[in-house]
């Protein structure tokens, strides 16, 4: 994939201007509680003067998708089981490996306001793989890896599931038996399709050529350890 800043968009944003009743309507289930940093996000994108953030652009082309999809990312990224440190890990992991730096960016500021410091999260984009007895992967620099010191052990489990799902298709039997130690069924749930839900947007993010939004365009996708 071209990770050039200049790529073209592939879908061209429908203007808002354009925008009609089945449109607002397909966002509506996106739109954040109250006291959400989700909200935060809202509020500040606003004081850039009346836009919507890019992804919509594209997905207001096709208003019955888009329903039917935040029917049901609404409870990925509002109401899961996970907490938002874990939701934002699964996020973070997912995007780094995908390459997709639209995600990228619109996660770093929400893995911050809950938490997650900024030099955990320029290792989570730097690790190229964690391999399946827990070591980091040939193309990983150690000190990348999220077996690295500042990881509690289930910080660990976490992004080995999200490595898993995304090279093997499948957790292994170990990082599941250690997740459910702390996490009940509902949660294991949550987590495989919060995993599969953003792979599903970064790839669409990429298809479609989208580029972070102004305001949080500095939060780059940091290279890989060992490929530049």
């Amino acid at each position: 994939m071209d990770e050039s800043p200049e790529r073209a968009l592939y879908i061209a944003p429908l203007p808002l201007a354009e925008w009609d009743q089945d449109v607002f309507d397909a966002f509506e289930p996106m739109r954040p509680p109250a006291d959400s940093v989700f909200a935060q996000r809202k509020d500040d994108r606003k004081k850039g003067g009346a836009r919507t953030a890019a992804a919509f652009g594209p997905m207001a082309r096709h208003p019955a998708l888009t329903k039917a999809w935040h029917q049901f990312n609404r409870h990925i990224l509002y109401f899961s089981t996970l907490s938002e440190r874990e939701r934002e890990l699964v996020v973070l992991r997912v995007a780094a490996l995908r390459r997709s730096e639209y995600e990228w960016a619109q996660h770093v500021p929400v893995a911050v306001s809950v938490g997650i410091s900024p030099e955990a999260i320029e290792r989570i984009g730097r690790t190229a793989r964690i391999g399946p007895s827990g070591s980091p992967g040939p193309d990983a620099a150690p000190d990348a890896a999220p077996d690295a010191g500042g990881w509690t052990e289930h910080d660990v489990a976490v992004l080995r599931a999200v490595d898993e799902l995304h090279h093997d298709g499948v957790m292994s039997a170990g990082t599941w038996r250690q997740l459910a130690t702390r996490l009940d069924d509902r949660q294991l749930m949550d987590l495989v399709f919060t995993a599969g839900a953003y792979d599903t947007l970064a790839l669409a993010f990429n298809c479609f050529g989208l580029q972070p939004d102004p305001e949080i365009a500095h939060n780059r996708l940091p290279p890989i350890d060992g490929r530049g």
